[in-house]
């Protein structure tokens, strides 16, 4: 027996919820932390976990994911609408009201989810490589590299410096190389933290991808 429709909706609604806490308070986290209200800050980060942990519960429950190259196939499709109708959308009315601030941030996320669908059109193209792709990412506007770190960004154009190095690995490759536990791991314990093993890692992956992007499987 199929959920009941209403108990469907209820746990969409539940899993929007946690999912627009959890981004919320990392913002609230990092503000705190400007702030010097540092033993604040830990809680927030607390509490973004364990709404990261009910998130993916409720998720689970919708049974939303399927086999990968379906995944691919819908995370393309949905690309493609939010680029060519949702954002439009939402760019029209933003410049009804002039608010240039919203223009801004809405015409770069519309570019990169372009982007993000052409990277998974090419994905399903070639599930399997002997290579592990490296890939990029643009802390002021979100927009996705592969190869090597750009210099400046194509699409806001900020410096190079705010480009990390997303690995993305699996609990397999985590293991590989000694690290246990968490797939986060690695970089959550000083994320963002100058000096810190995720700033020296980024640090270190941005002159990796100068040099040629050398890839997660060398």
């Amino acid at each position: 027996m199929g959920m009941g429709e209403r108990t469907r909706r209820n746990l969409e609604e539940a899993f929007l919820g946690e999912a627009k806490a959890h981004f919320r308070l990392k913002a609230f986290a990092k503000k705190a932390d400007d702030d010097g209200y540092h033993a604040v800050a830990r809680l927030f980060r607390a509490v973004v976990e364990a709404e990261g942990v009910h998130a993916a519960n409720h998720f689970a429950r919708l049974n939303r994911v399927g086999e990968t190259q379906d995944n691919l196939k819908a995370s393309f499709e949905k690309e493609t609408f939010v680029n060519e109708v949702a954002y439009p959308r939402l760019l029209k009315e933003a410049w009804a009201e002039e608010e240039k601030d919203a223009v801004w941030t809405l015409t770069k996320a519309r570019n990169v989810e372009e982007r993000h669908a052409r990277l998974y059109r090419t994905a399903l193209s070639r599930m399997t490589v002997e290579t592990l792709p490296v890939y990029f990412v643009c802390g002021i506007c979100g927009w996705i590299a592969e190869g090597e770190a750009p210099v400046v960004c194509p699409s806001c154009e900020g410096a190079g410096e705010a480009v990390r190095r997303v690995d993305g690995w699996s609990l397999p490759e985590l293991e590989s190389r000694g690290i246990h536990g968490s797939v986060h791991a690695p970089e959550a314990r000083d994320a963002g933290r100058p000096g810190g093993r995720s700033d020296r890692r980024r640090r270190a992956g941005l002159r990796e991808g100068q040099g040629g992007g050398r890839s997660q499987g060398e």
